[in-house]
């Protein structure tokens, strides 16, 4: 337990230091069917019969890797409350990996759209309810897009839908997904150091060093 802990703080103080990066940390919303967040999550079940469970993601997040000419790679992540007849039953962590092709290289690097894969998703991380019926869980986003409102607001949007597989030997194809998937949207705070590098930060600090052009220019019109 102290191990656990000691790694959910050393993530918590990680932020400061992700800061130097292109860094969304986003607030997951109440998702279309329930499974990424909501009472529909029977993936994280403990006990064969349950009358509700509860899934909150509370910390996720997204940060810049590494780009190529073409590609940009970030990972992705974060963890999660698991309640289960109104009880907390597991803390839960996530990682993955997301990609984006052909980007605009005046973009923020951590808009558009992308698809992410999460090797290990939902996974019990510190179980309180015993344990799980299928802690091992793999997630795929065929299709995300995200947002981002710079320099009006640090401030993202994003929309994704992803499909949920749960491994275990009780199947007889061993992986079995949770339906077709769940839509779900986040809002996000974006940081990053390097604005004077990005489109949309550039165009704000044209107009604010040349107020006076602007000025004339919309007499002229007048």
């Amino acid at each position: 337990m102290k191990k656990q802990l000691l790694f959910i703080l050393f993530f918590a103080l990680s932020l400061k230091t992700l800061n130097a990066y292109e860094f969304v940390y986003k607030v997951t919303l109440p998702s279309i069917n329930g499974m990424v967040c909501g009472g529909t999550s029977v993936g994280s079940m403990f006990k064969d019969h349950v009358e509700s469970v509860l899934l909150l993601p509370v910390v996720w997040g997204e940060f810049f890797v590494a780009e190529t000419k073409n590609l940009v790679f970030s990972t992705a992540g974060g963890f999660s409350l698991y309640f289960e007849d109104d009880a907390l039953a597991s803390v839960n962590i996530s990682l993955g990996m997301g990609i984006r092709f052909n980007r605009d290289k005046d973009d923020l690097r951590l808009t558009g759209a992308f698809f992410t894969i999460y090797p290990v998703y939902e996974f019990p991380f510190i179980p309180l309810a015993g344990t799980a019926r299928y802690p091992w869980k793999f997630a795929f986003e065929p299709l995300a897009i995200t947002l981002g409102f710079l320099p009006i607001a640090p401030m993202t949007i994003s929309a994704y839908w992803r499909t949920i597989f749960i491994y275990s030997s009780d199947f007889k194809t061993k992986v079995f997904p949770l339906g077709l998937g769940d839509v779900c949207f986040t809002i996000g705070w974006y940081f990053t150091n390097k604005p004077d590098s990005r489109k949309l930060i550039k165009k704000r600090s044209v107009e604010t060093e040349n107020p006076a052009e602007e000025q004339s220019s919309e007499k002229e019109e007048q």
